[in-house]
């Protein structure tokens, strides 16, 4: 047992320093929130594909063709419209965003594709305070923010090599420095009645 753990070190290793595991990090993170209130096939179907990319990391020949990507695409569409009636709204958009932000990460290869899904990523953060606005999500939300920080260190770090506590620590500083503008932004930036854009209502609830 300890002989076959120490011959898995090294490909775990290889794992763990690949860009494709710095992006997974924080896209499962962003995820998390949002698992009650999606149909079970839909998480399974989303670290499904975590996991075939992971695995692409040492085995290249488990990437998936684009045409099997778009069958994946049309069938999780379908599956979202026949579980909340629609692809809009904030429940049924957000889960469907959910879905393609998974599959595009089977198509990706490279450091622009890898920072778009980062990118991706900030926004599904926003997306969860539509449903929740409590200190506890909020903490979370801030925490995986860093981590997201700390991914696009990772990414830009080319031959460098960087310690990951130096990362971190990096990530952290970086967040700690936005901090103060985005208290100063929220005192004085001028309210307006209502919100700012105006989504569909979630008439249909998860059957």
């Amino acid at each position: 047992g300890a002989v076959r753990a120490h011959a898995m070190n090294p490909r775990i290793a290889s794992i763990t320093r690949d860009p494709v595991f710095w992006v997974i990090l924080p896209l499962a993170l962003v995820m998390l929130p949002h698992l009650p209130r999606l149909p079970l096939w839909m998480p399974a179907l989303v670290f499904l594909l975590f996991a075939v990319r992971l695995g692409a990391v040492l085995q290249p020949q488990l990437m998936l063709h684009k045409f099997w990507l778009f069958v994946v695409a049309i069938l999780a569409a379908t599956g979202t419209v026949m579980h909340y009636g629609t692809v809009f709204g904030k429940t049924a958009g957000t889960a469907i965003l959910i879905c393609l932000l998974a599959i595009k990460l089977l198509e990706s290869r490279s450091t622009r594709d890898y920072m778009l899904l980062i990118a991706l990523s900030f926004f599904i953060i926003v997306t969860n305070f539509f449903f929740t606005q409590n200190i506890p999500t909020a903490i979370f939300m801030l925490g995986t923010v860093a981590v997201l920080v700390m991914s696009l260190i990772t990414l830009h770090q080319g031959d460098a090599a960087l310690a990951l506590r130096w990362r971190f620590r990096a990530a952290l500083k970086l967040v700690a420095l936005a901090i103060p503008l985005t208290l100063v932004m929220f005192v004085l930036f001028p309210r307006v009645p209502g919100p700012l854009w105006q989504l569909p209502s979630d008439k249909n609830t998860g059957r």
